[in-house]
């Protein structure tokens, strides 16, 4: 499974906002998750008229059966759908995550918080004893 099935739901995404309906309708899970499997389902442009023809073509290729029907890579399917506004993959950095290149890394402090005594007013036992319960046995 790779990001492909990502697109698939997206697809889904993608036409429900577009028609206000879900591609595939059913009386039961079984005969929803039968249509996802063997079913195309219908042109968001049948349900809803007027909408561009390339996000039209684009939901219907990602809502594609087949996985190698759809889309390669989800910036092509950006593009797809809004072809005036080309979308290229961010180009990736070489320093690690979390990391300014040339910085070392942050050391971490230990905590200096000492354990609470019991009869502290967050510990929970001490408000469930009454005063002087518990004194003289063993912990």
């Amino acid at each position: 499974m790779d990001g492909r099935a990502d697109q698939y739901s997206l697809g889904v995404v993608g036409y429900r906002m577009i028609t206000a309906e879900l591609p595939f309708s059913g009386d039961s899970v079984h005969t929803i998750i039968y249509k996802h499997i063997y079913e195309e389902p219908p042109l968001a442009s049948a349900k809803r008229p007027g909408i561009p023809g390339s996000l039209t073509v684009a939901v219907s290729r990602a809502l594609a059966k087949e996985p190698d029907q759809r889309f390669p890579t989800m910036e092509e399917f950006a593009t797809a759908v809004w072809p005036e506004q080309p979308v290229a993959a961010p180009a990736k950095s070489r320093a690690p995550l979390g990391r300014a290149p040339g910085r070392r890394p942050m050391r971490l402090r230990r905590s200096r918080a000492r354990p609470r005594h019991r009869s502290h007013p967050r510990n929970r036992a001490s408000r469930l004893l009454p005063r002087g319960a518990g004194r003289g046995l063993p912990r």
